[in-house]
């Protein structure tokens, strides 16, 4: 079997921990309750293997009959002429042509993380800033 390509998609075995949790269940109960064995089971939580599409319509089923809503796809970007998923936001600011004060370069960075905590949200929260000075070589 050839590897699907990505869609902008993907199944997130979180959400089977999730969804066992929310039940009060282990591993061994929700592969009971799927029809699958446990070892299974345990693949798809930790994202070695995902489950085929009977499979994810098993565990959306025992999710709704217990009426747990949980998002079993996430949105994935990637980075062009790649299959692997962005993970990091890059910001460079070029301070030799910024045309900003070296005075005021503390004021700026300041602002700059505020706009890009808000506009990214779901950014990490740490933000590593890092002024490079072309002339210090």
């Amino acid at each position: 079997m050839s590897p699907v390509k990505n869609r902008g998609f993907a199944f997130d075995p979180k959400a089977l921990v999730e969804l066992r949790e929310a039940l009060g269940l282990n591993q061994a109960a929700l592969a009971h309750e799927l029809g699958v064995p446990t070892n299974t089971l345990s693949r798809w939580e930790t994202g070695a293997t995902t489950p085929d599409a009977n499979s994810l319509a098993a565990v959306h089923s025992v999710a709704s009959d217990h009426h747990v809503d949980l998002r079993f796809f996430r949105r994935v970007t990637t980075s062009p002429g790649t299959e692997r998923p962005t993970t990091r936001l890059a910001f460079v600011w070029d301070l030799a042509t910024a045309g900003v004060a070296s005075d005021l370069v503390p004021e700026v960075w300041s602002t700059m993380a505020w706009y890009l905590s808000g506009r990214f949200p779901t950014a990490s929260q740490e933000m590593r800033l890092l002024a490079l000075d072309p002339l210090d070589d």
